[in-house]
């Protein structure tokens, strides 16, 4: 079974652990901003590096294992790597990083006023921008039907919406 987690140091072994940069490039001689450790097992299996350019708080911040793909929301993006292909994708989102919802059949993220869906290569499957001010929470996924709270007029002000899970539209 494939596990991760976020780490703000390495311990040994990491050090020696094969690194991917599943972020923007790194600049020399900086370390990361957060590390991802990625065990089969609970052996060392690879090592997801994010690093973030442009420094600020981020409220939230989660990693999954979906399928064969590492899920990190950290800072203003999604990262996902794969474990077998080692590819890796950054989807940028609004704001920052609010929540990671995966289930076998799909993984959405949240951002300040963005929904995305992935797909199992951590492709961006579709995007839907502009579902809120300051925060999204997804309270339901039914069939084809995403239910969710977008904060309007903060803090406090909720409104539901939905919206389709194939395609993003809201419904």
């Amino acid at each position: 079974m494939i596990t991760a987690k976020f780490a703000d140091a390495l311990d040994p072994p990491w050090p020696t652990v094969d690194a991917v940069a599943v972020s923007a490039l790194p600049k020399p001689g900086r370390a990361p901003d957060r590390y991802v450790l990625i065990e089969r097992d609970g052996a060392p299996l690879l090592r997801g590096d994010i690093y973030v350019h442009e420094p600020q708080a981020y409220p939230f911040e989660d990693v999954e294992v979906w399928n064969d793909l590492v899920v990190a929301g950290y800072a203003g993006a999604l990262h996902c790597l794969h474990t077998g292909t080692r590819q890796t994708n950054r989807h940028a989102l609004s704001g920052y990083f609010g929540h990671l919802y995966a289930d076998p059949a799909y993984c959405l993220a949240t951002g300040a006023s963005d929904v995305v869906r992935v797909n199992p290569d951590g492709s961006l499957m579709w995007r839907r921008d502009g579902c809120a001010m300051d925060g999204i929470i997804i309270d339901d996924v039914d069939g084809d039907t995403i239910a969710a709270s977008a904060e309007w007029d903060p803090p406090g002000n909720w409104h539901p919406f939905k919206l389709r899970l194939s395609t993003g539209e809201p419904i």
